[in-house]
């Protein structure tokens, strides 16, 4: 299976954790204890920064042009913010259901990994290094599959 397929495949399971639930959770503060309809908002958000990296990270071929990756790095750097972003929500929340809870710290962790292989790429892009880009976009790959294996573990009631 390619990548882009395999890569599609593991964000659209990755998504059936989101539950579409609106996003806006904005900022709070580290511990702050949350219901399970502001986690799936939270988790929402997370999943659509993982489609949309995924999205970005696939569309360059499998030998990127350095020039093309320059011309896309500010791009590919507002989508990594906005996975660490999403990823530090989930780190920062915790959840009164312990099953959740733990769930949502392995979402938090595997979106860690992610928001970095997200920031080695859009490194690699500013700098033309296919290379790089190409290491990266594996671990983007890699770190949305242990996302998606995260998620599996423990389903997320409906609200």
């Amino acid at each position: 299976m390619g990548h882009a397929v395999g890569l599609s495949l593991a964000v659209a399971a990755l998504a059936g954790c989101g539950g579409g639930v609106p996003s806006g959770t904005g900022v709070v503060p580290d511990g702050t204890t949350v219901s399970a309809d502001t986690y799936l908002a939270t988790s929402s958000e997370a999943v659509a920064a993982a489609a949309e990296l995924a999205t970005a990270v696939t569309q360059f071929g499998a030998k990127p042009a350095p020039a093309l990756l320059k011309a896309n790095a500010d791009r590919l750097g507002n989508i990594a913010g906005r996975t660490r972003a999403a990823g530090e929500r989930l780190n920062a929340v915790r959840l009164a259901d312990g099953r959740l809870d733990r769930q949502r710290a392995q979402l938090a962790l595997a979106y860690g990994v992610l928001s970095t292989a997200a920031g080695d790429a859009r490194a690699a892009a500013a700098s033309g290094n296919d290379t790089g880009y190409r290491s990266a976009r594996i671990r983007v790959v890699a770190a949305i599959e242990l996302a998606r294996s995260r998620a599996a573990g423990t389903p997320i009631p409906s609200p």
